[in-house]
């Protein structure tokens, strides 16, 4: 049996499970893919996640020049919830399989070498965003929290990641305790 726009129109408790066949035929032979509900429904979405719970590996020698933050390809690193999107902790990057706008949110509490100043910044495919946040972490010790959450347009197959540079042009030492960065697929 075929069914119109109309009928689905009139479908009020719909399944996820339900599986949908969209025919282009007025014979009501379905020539279009089959579909569950759920497959419909998640077409447009993504996400993706990295993040570290409890961390204690430092990233020594942060210069003046950014470089990429590694604390995710540690034990305290996990590759979170993702859909349409592949997570990589062991490569420190979210690659993006849908093209869209993005939320991006980066949080980090950190501790490190003291009286020092840190800046973190979105990549994609290791180029800058030009989306920079920062930290002065205190002396002797302070566990310092951070947050950068901005809006990216990113194309199909872009890498995102998050770069740390700091101040002291003779390197600086970071401990990520606990991070996060996640990408949320708001719009086309």
């Amino acid at each position: 049996m075929a069914v119109t726009f109309t009928d689905l129109v009139a479908l009020v408790a719909v399944d996820l499970a339900d599986i949908l066949a969209v025919t282009d035929d007025p014979s009501g032979i379905p020539i279009s893919k089959k579909a569950t509900v759920a497959d419909i429904l998640e077409a447009g979405q993504a996400w993706g996640e990295i993040y570290i719970a409890m961390g204690s590996a430092a990233q020594a020698g942060i210069t003046l020049t950014p470089v990429i933050m590694n604390a995710w390809n540690t034990a305290d690193g996990f590759n979170g919830p993702a859909l349409n999107t592949t997570p990589a902790k062991a490569s420190n990057q979210i690659t993006i399989a849908n093209a869209g706008l993005y939320h991006i949110n980066f949080n980090i509490s950190a501790s490190g070498s003291p009286n020092e100043t840190f800046h973190w910044e979105i990549r994609l495919d290791g180029v800058s965003t030009n989306k920079f946040g920062g930290r002065k972490l205190g002396g002797g010790g302070d566990l310092g929290a951070s947050t950068l959450t901005t809006l990216s347009a990113i194309t199909a197959g872009q890498v995102l990641s998050v770069y740390v540079n700091s101040e002291n042009a003779g390197g600086a030492s970071i401990t990520a305790m606990d991070a996060q960065l996640l990408a949320i697929r708001i719009g086309a």
